[in-house]
């Protein structure tokens, strides 16, 4: 048998010091290079504040103003209220107890501030008008699905000599002895229906229907 030669041990040349901060500085650099072209990854000063909810944009308030449509028809209530259709709707009319949906916004009418807003809420206010406050119950009647009509209340009708205090502080949303105006959109509504044996709700006083104005 031939000798079998000795094998020489193999040993990995190790790279010089300047050789390997040259491939560092290089791997860095395609690194970056690479951050900088992915569309999802964005700098530190890029990328916008958790904030734990959705984004929000900040505007300015802008506190609501008294419609100027046209008024298309007036009506004047034996007791003061002043009835003002600014649009009519369509079905058949609201007559008394029937179940109504409505948004509505209120305003002092001698300075023209709105102190109530229903628009602002999820959903439309719904109730029947035999239990609505007179104010509704004889200025809702004989409205549309639809429509719009502007009730300048007055003050007996409305919040009398209380007013409506702030909740916070001194003064009034609604002061004393004011006139308020409603402007009110009707959503929708259902008559109501009495079923044999069924009492139906308590209908208003007879003067709940709206006379026209002879001017």
């Amino acid at each position: 048998m031939s000798a079998q030669p000795d094998k020489m041990p193999v040993t990995t040349p190790r790279p010089s010091p300047s050789a390997l901060a040259a491939a560092c500085c290089l791997a860095l650099g395609v690194g970056l290079g690479l951050a900088g072209c992915d569309d999802n990854t964005a700098s530190p000063a890029q990328t916008p504040r958790d904030t734990g909810g959705p984004a929000v944009t900040v505007t300015e308030v802008v506190q609501p103003k008294l419609s100027t449509a046209p008024v298309v028809a007036r009506f004047t209530h034996p007791t003061g209220l002043i009835i003002e259709d600014l649009k009519i709707g369509e079905g058949m009319p609201a007559l008394p107890g029937a179940l109504v949906s409505f948004r509505h916004r209120g305003f002092v009418q001698a300075t023209g501030e709105c102190y109530e807003d229903s628009y602002r809420a999820e959903a439309p206010i719904e109730m029947s008008l035999a239990k609505a406050p007179k104010r509704l119950q004889y200025g809702l009647v004989g409205m549309r699905a639809g429509g719009v009509r502007r009730l300048i209340i007055p003050p007996d009708l409305a919040f009398g000599d209380r007013g409506i205090p702030r909740e916070e502080g001194e003064g009034f949303v609604v002061p004393p002895g004011a006139t308020v105006i409603y402007e009110v959109e009707l959503v929708n509504l259902r008559q109501f229906i009495a079923q044999p044996g069924e009492n139906a709700p308590p209908a208003p006083a007879p003067d709940a229907a709206p006379a026209s104005d002879t001017k």
